[in-house]
């Protein structure tokens, strides 16, 4: 009885074959949840800097009018360097976002998904377009 494997042989396979399609459905989805909350902490690091920057403008602002007429104040010099090095990791933070695919240009902004009332959003979009394939408008 070597040809053909006995039920035993064929419940083991299914329950290791269910078993298995289980792990990897649970690794892809922890990969799409980490590649999510990379996306968020990158998204979060950018606002940071971003504010950051013009927080480091404004105290160089108030430190130019508090500090002008001390000649040996540097405090607005101090103020341009933060910001400059702010500058440049925002700089960084957003090229390294581009580079990995995390951040997009296109069609990606949540304005774009929005939808008219009544629109329908049903597109298959694994279905190919077949030659003869009419669009039916509605009239009026």
């Amino acid at each position: 009885m070597r040809g053909r494997p006995s039920h035993a042989h064929t419940a083991i396979g299914t329950i290791l074959s269910h078993t298995y399609s289980r792990r990897v459905n649970r690794l892809q989805s922890l990969r799409r949840s980490l590649r999510a909350g990379c996306h968020t902490v990158l998204k979060l690091l950018i606002v940071i800097l971003l504010i950051g920057v013009v927080l480091s403008l404004f105290s160089g602002l108030l430190f130019l009018y508090k500090d002008s007429s001390r000649r040996d104040s540097k405090r607005t010099l101090y103020a341009l360097g933060i910001r400059l090095c702010l500058a440049t990791a925002l700089l960084a933070a957003i090229f390294y976002g581009f580079y990995t695919g995390q951040l997009r240009l296109g069609d990606n902004a949540p304005w774009h998904q929005l939808t008219h009332p009544g629109a329908s959003n049903n597109v298959d979009e694994n279905k190919q377009a077949q030659p003869n394939d009419v669009d039916e408008v509605p009239v009026p």
